[in-house]
């Protein structure tokens, strides 16, 4: 009996064996020469041998080098090298945002954020504001994001986060609703951005989402960041990732808190 070395299937000769190797291509090559092998075990004491093996698999923070992905698993496993690594929580990330957003998490700041009507406790400024704008809150039913715009407007005469609002009327309490026209064939079409959805429902929940909200806020860096936001929850986004500088991540809470403060007791807010 003979077997492949690659796929496990028995002959019962050698000629058989060899036959099906040549025409599956299942012989296993030496990393360096042409010479070719029947087992992965021949070629490994072949290649350790005559020093053959071509080491590729490196470690991801010292030099390091190995002769498979698994060897430098377990080194930068037992050395803790891995480029994207929390050493506190010994996890290892894809990439460095993922590492970056895991510091940021509860796991390393915690939830020091809380709703101010119903103490839930938050990690971020962003996510307590989606909390108040999406009237989740069982504790204030009157916040939600129209209220939240008209009250930040008030206390913000200057425009440090707010825009200049056209019309004055109560864009919470409209809603817009997908006509025959907006069928394409088979699919709803949204007139504004072109994307498409399968149900009508699906169109109606999109347009009528912040996406397409007139932008009342904009970030407060004006010397050199244009971007503007729908939700006061997606400018304290803006300023978590710290993408144009303006705040570091952990004292965007500071300017929740200003912000809150003016809200909760009638004050003008001058600066952030």
């Amino acid at each position: 009996m003979c077997q492949c070395g690659t796929c496990g299937d028995d002959f019962n000769s050698r000629s058989d064996c060899d036959d099906h190797m040549d025409t599956f291509d299942h012989w296993v090559e030496c990393e360096t020469c042409t010479r070719q092998f029947r087992t992965q075990r021949s070629c490994n004491q072949h290649m350790d041998a005559l020093n053959h093996r071509e080491f590729v698999f490196g470690c991801q923070t010292c030099n390091c080098i190995f002769p498979s992905r698994a060897a430098a698993d377990q080194h930068m496993k037992h050395k803790r090298h891995y480029k994207y690594y929390c050493s506190q929580c010994e996890r290892r990330f894809l990439s460095d945002n993922r590492l970056r957003q895991h510091l940021k998490s509860k796991f390393h700041v915690g939830t020091d954020v809380s709703c101010p009507f119903c103490n839930a406790p938050f990690v971020t400024a962003s996510g307590v504001t989606s909390h108040l704008e999406y009237g989740t809150c069982p504790k204030a039913d009157n916040w939600n994001r129209e209220t939240i715009r008209q009250m930040i407007q008030g206390i913000d005469p200057t425009g440090l986060v707010t825009n200049q609002q056209i019309g004055g009327h109560n864009d919470e309490s409209e809603r817009y609703y997908a006509t025959e026209s907006a069928l394409d064939g088979t699919t709803w079409v949204c007139y504004i951005c072109q994307r498409r959805f399968i149900t009508r429902a699906a169109l109606n929940t999109h347009v009528n989402s912040s996406i397409h909200k007139q932008k009342i806020y904009h970030c407060p860096n004006t010397r050199c960041c244009d971007k503007e936001f729908a939700l006061l929850s997606a400018l304290f986004i803006h300023l978590e990732h710290e993408t144009c500088g303006y705040a570091r991540f952990e004292n965007v809470p500071n300017v929740y808190r200003q912000l809150l403060d003016a809200i909760l007791n009638d004050k003008v807010v001058t600066g952030l």
